[in-house]
């Protein structure tokens, strides 16, 4: 028995149900939902930067506090406080529509018989797989990869990078994921643990710590899995779409986890993204002027005879 993958297995775990179950206990006690996302969110990302510090999986990826800043305001404003718009602004009118669908067919269309752990797995299969097909079709169509680009801009991985997202992004993701469970009928506590799970699953997924899963690889799309998703390879960096759960991967053959189980580079080869956070937004808007820059930058830095010792080998993105 390989007592390291066990130590792993159960921290893992541990950190995403104890997350899980102080979030729901926080709502239990009265605590508004948003609120209390934010609230494990924070203390996932303080336990994660400990055992960053602690135990690395790669410690070229430490210097990331120059990332900081940016992707702090795009967890605050273009990942959570997106989020709560589009499910304050839609919600309502979706779940109109699902009390609308039940009366006519007689019966709820969601298994609310079932027992509560086994509502929240299915609630994670069918938010997976909306997930999932935006997610491939963003690595497919270069109008949705314009949105999406902005998620595989980070050259090194940790704990934040999970919340580097376009507000577009998230509100694709939020429609193909959230939507279909409202439209479903699933409230309260299901839908609450969705969204916790998620939050958090996405944080592990993306920290610089030495995960290593084993047989946990065939069920979810831990951070070995999803490190190859951010490979700047082109064949390596369109596998592990999956968002929680890597179950979709099997079943659709786009999982991916050689046996080496390490990935070379990451990042995309045009540098459209600068480090400002207004600019990150702006980008999908006008993308072919900021690619035009970007191929401009790199050909001034490779017209410089020492070039090579600081560019990085070539990742992916649709043309």
């Amino acid at each position: 028995m390989n007592w390291k993958i066990v130590r792993s297995q159960c921290s893992y775990v541990g950190i995403l149900g104890g997350g899980c179950m102080l979030g729901l206990f926080m709502v239990r006690c009265g605590l508004d939902p948003a609120i209390s996302v934010g609230l494990v969110g924070l203390f996932t990302v303080s336990v994660l930067f400990i055992a960053q510090r602690v135990a690395p999986y790669r410690c070229g990826w430490r210097n990331w506090a120059s990332q900081l800043g940016i992707d702090a305001l795009h967890g605050i404003f273009s990942t959570l406080g997106f989020s709560a718009l589009c499910q304050a602004a839609l919600i309502g009118g979706v779940y109109f529509l699902a009390d609308w669908a039940a009366r006519l067919v007689g019966s709820p269309l969601w298994p609310t018989e079932l027992p509560f752990l086994l509502q929240c797995l299915l609630a994670l299969m069918v938010a997976d797989f909306g997930a999932y097909w935006f997610h491939r079709l963003a690595h497919r169509s270069p109008l949705v990869w314009r949105v999406h680009a902005l998620h595989h801009s980070s050259e090194q991985l940790y704990v934040l990078s999970s919340a580097r997202n376009h507000p577009l992004n998230v509100f694709g993701t939020f429609i193909v994921s959230v939507v279909p469970l409202a439209l479903l009928g699933v409230h309260g506590e299901v839908l609450l643990f969705t969204g916790i799970f998620t939050t958090i699953h996405g944080m592990l997924q993306h920290a610089n710590v030495d995960f290593q899963l084993g047989f946990m690889n065939w069920i979810l799309a831990g951070p070995e899995l999803h490190r190859f998703h951010h490979s700047a390879s082109f064949e390596e960096s369109n596998t592990n779409f999956g968002s929680n759960l890597i179950i979709w991967d099997v079943i659709f053959r786009t999982r991916h986890l050689p046996k080496d189980m390490h990935v070379a580079a990451i990042g995309l080869e045009e540098k459209v993204f600068q480090h400002n956070y207004w600019q990150q937004l702006a980008v999908p808007f006008q993308w072919r002027l900021y690619m035009k820059k970007a191929r401009m930058r790199a050909a001034a830095v490779a017209e410089h005879p020492l070039s090579q010792m600081w560019t990085s080998p070539p990742p992916s993105s649709p043309s």
